[in-house]
Order: structure tokens, then sequence, then C-alpha cells
């Protein structure tokens, strides 16, 4: 038999279209699931679907699954994140050789990607930690690849991800080095933390719409499709348009039949953890994830909605505040990007990585959630103008001017209305204060000495020295 060119462990439905992504791209892939609890007939079916077995070979037992691979053996682990990796790899471990391949292409933690392959270099086997992004239609059709790790392991490589990746308008691959470590599993979570921000952006939008200037879905999908075929344009807002025209067999709008109770599944609330931790500025991010909090509390909501309801009217001009939520959208969107970035860059600088921003942006530009067009003006603005500050380039500063009345509008309007808009107002806030010549943390810091001599810096003193009240 023919021996496979990789294999995949784990046949969920990315793994099941990454298969077939890599079988339509040349490759000849070997498959494994496991038998017991309720996946025992995983195998057979998906192999029931393919016409063509010398493209792709199914397996129950690990041991011919793997024996099924070329002599550099190279295996594509899709499970849950979490123990079970490091289970996989455990069972996989005594049958692979010096200088065979393991990736996880998993939402991993960035730090378990770390350990792991530090394990592995023990026995000398390779191992990359990839960030996939685009859902089961990407990882058919072409996927956003962030891949880190082993250096050695992304040469062997690069050919067959680049293959089955994405591609960008000007036919580059989606899919481009990372850095070592954990880069690309952190780059991933920091992807899904600007996926939060941009969807938060995309859904306060869609309320002012509704609930202040009164539209309905099929005039709110109106304006916002005239906006993607603007700058706007994006995978988020493409499907939000068809969202909101989506009806049921009744002939309902879909999107007012469901509950608004938002869940997660926490690379959200991880990209704002590690801000936190490293001090790190993410606050649009950590918005959006406090609004999904905030929906859960469902019965608070609707008990205190009795008590401290309030009629809402609108007395303004309906054009003025779309063009004014238009560009709300463009300077939350842009900041939201670039948080992401500050994030990266800072964690690249700490675990030298040596993650390069461009790079980034050419693995987001198409096939993942967060693809935009706005993104070949990031590209255009990192390579040609990069500054030691992401808000000194000139593209970045000519955007925000033009967009700042716009957000204050929308803004003010929405604090005034009683709707809530959590990640524009946070825009207005992180940008009033990352602009701020002087900010009142001169009176914090007299507060913590005063109650826990904590400490202080002096205006003109030497940087460190410490002076206290008394």
């Amino acid at each position: 038999m023919l021996k496979s060119d990789i294999g995949i462990f784990g046949l969920g439905v990315m793994g099941q279209n990454l298969a077939l992504n890599l079988a339509n791209n040349g490759y000849k892939v070997s498959v494994y699931n496991r038998t017991e609890d309720g996946e025992e007939k995983i195998i057979e079916d998906f192999m029931g679907t393919i016409t063509d077995k010398q493209k792709i070979s199914g397996f129950t037992s690990v041991e011919d699954f793997v024996e099924s691979l070329k002599s550099k053996k190279i295996i594509l682990i899709m499970v849950v994140a979490g123990k079970v990796v490091d289970s996989v790899i455990e069972k996989l471990l005594p049958l692979l050789d010096n200088q065979d391949i393991l990736i996880d292409g998993g939402n991993s933690n960035y730090l378990d990607t770390a350990k792991r392959l530090n394990h592995l270099k023990n026995y000398n086997i390779d191992y990359l930690g990839c960030g996939i992004s685009g859902g089961s239609e990407g990882a058919l059709k072409g996927p956003s690849m962030m891949p880190g790790g082993s250096q050695r392991a992304w040469k062997y490589l690069e050919k067959m991800f680049q293959d089955i990746s994405a591609k960008d308008i000007n036919n580059k691959s989606c899919c481009q080095w990372m850095g070592v470590d954990g880069a690309g599993h952190f780059v991933k979570m920091v992807h899904n933390g600007i996926e939060y921000a941009i969807m938060q952006v995309i859904v306060e939008s869609y309320d002012l719409q509704k609930r202040l200037l009164r539209l309905n879905n099929n005039e709110i999908e109106e304006n916002m499709s005239s906006w993607k075929n603007l700058e706007l344009n994006s995978f988020l807002l493409n499907i939000t348009c068809d969202l909101l025209l989506m009806e049921d067999e009744h002939g309902d709008n879909i999107v007012d039949t469901i509950l608004d109770k938002s869940s997660q599944k926490g690379t959200g609330k991880d990209t704002v953890i590690n801000s936190l931790k490293y001090g790190i500025p993410s606050s649009l991010i950590s918005e959006a994830v406090n609004a999904r909090f905030i929906s859960s509390f469902f019965k608070n909501r609707q008990e205190l909605s009795e008590i401290y309801n309030s009629e809402i009217e609108f007395k303004g001009k309906k054009e003025l505040l779309l063009s004014d939520l238009y560009d709300a959208m463009y300077f939350s969107i842009l900041l939201a990007y670039i948080q992401g970035f500050m994030l990266i860059e800072e964690f690249s600088k700490l675990n030298k990585w040596d993650i390069d921003l461009v790079n980034v942006i050419g693995s987001w530009k198409a096939g993942c959630i967060i693809q935009s067009d706005m993104l070949y003006t990031l590209e255009e603005a990192l390579k040609d103008n990069l500054k030691e500050s992401l808000f000194e380039n000139n593209i970045f500063s000519k955007l925000f001017n033009s967009k700042e009345t716009g957000l204050r509008n929308c803004v003010s309007t929405a604090i005034l209305s009683g709707i809530p808009a959590p990640v524009l107002t946070a825009s207005v806030s992180f940008f009033d204060s990352i602009r701020s010549e002087k900010l009142p943390a001169n009176l914090i810091q007299a507060q913590r000495d005063f109650f826990g001599y904590h400490g202080f810096e002096k205006v003109g003193g030497q940087k460190g020295e410490v002076f206290h009240l008394s």
C-alpha cells in the first residue's frame, strides 16, 4: 500500500474537512479516530463518503495508522484542547522515530504548547502548535493557519501547509510563520480576542439601529450591506447581513427568535487574562467579554428592566447617526486590531519569539473569522511606515482623526439614550487615555503611598528613584 504523506488523529468536522482539503491538494492522507464512547462509527461513516480510497485511508488501530505513514511521520492532532492532547501525544510517542513531526491544530493554550515542545525535544520529536481559523468551511476550502514551535518542522511542512491554506486577493498564502515555542497558538488566541471585540462592535451597531432608530432587520441589513461595499467589508459583517435576512419555517426572522444570552469557549477571556497579567491594555476585548457575561444574567436583566425602564426617543437625524455609526464601527474595529497587535508585540519581546506583524496580517487576510479589507490597509501601514508606536503611524493617525468625531457623536447618543455600547465607549476612553500627555495617575500614587507606603517617582527625578510623602 502506498504510504501516506500525513496522518490526522481526530475526525471531528475540522479533522474531516482538513483531510479532504489535503487530499484535494494532492496529498495522501491517513485518518484515525477512537472507536468508543459514541464514536464507534466515525471512521466507517467518513470513509463511506470517500469515492477515491487511494487518497484517504481510514484506521481504527493507532498502530496501523502510524505504520501507514511515510518514514518521516507527520501527524496532525485534531482533538479537544487540554489533557486530551497530552494523552494523544503519550499514545503516539512510542510509535515515532527521530525527527518525526507532531502538530496540534486545536485551540491549545500557548503555555501548554511550549511545554509539549520542550518535552518532545527529549525524544528528538519536532512539534508545531498551529492555530487554525475559518471553521469547518475554512478547513475544507482553505483555512487561515498560524504555525509556531519547531522551525525545522515548519521548513519541512511549509509547502504542504501553504498549499492547503486560504489565499488572499494577491494569491499569497494565509499561512505564515509566527515564531518559536507557543507563538502560533498565542497569535490564534489573540485572533479570537479580536474576534470577540469586532463581533460586539457589529452587534452594538445593530442594537442602536434596532432600538434607537426603530429599524427592522431588512432596513438594518440594507445599511450594513452598503457599509460592506465600502471599507468595512469583512467576513463577520457579511454573515451578519445574511443572518438578518434569514427566516424560519414560519417566515419569522430567526435572529428575533434567539434568546439574547451569549456564551463563549474562553479564548477571549484568556486573551484578557494574559493582557492583565503583563500590564498590556486590551480594553475593547475585555468589554466584549464582559458584555457576554452580562448577557447571561438574563433573569436579573428582565427584573431590573421593570424597575429602571424608560422610553427611549431619538430626536436627531437618522442619516447623520448612520453616518456616525459607520465611522464609529471603523474606528473601533481598527482599534481592536491595534490592541491585539500591541499584545502580540509585547509578548513577542518578552518571550523572544520575533513575531513579524506583517506575517500575522498575512495569515489573517483570508480564510479566518476576522478577515477584512481593513487588513490590507494595516499591512500597507506596517510595511511602509513602521514606527516605535503603532499610534505614531501616519496611515493610522489619519484614519483615527477622520473617524473620531463620528465615534464621539455615536457614543454620546448611545449614552444619553440609555443604549449600552461598551466596546464603542471603551474605544473613546482608550483613545483619550493613550494620547493624553497627563493622566491623574500622580494622585493614585499619592493615595497608594499614603495608605500603603508604596512610593512614587517625582517629575524631573531620575528614573526608578522612589520617594515617599513623609
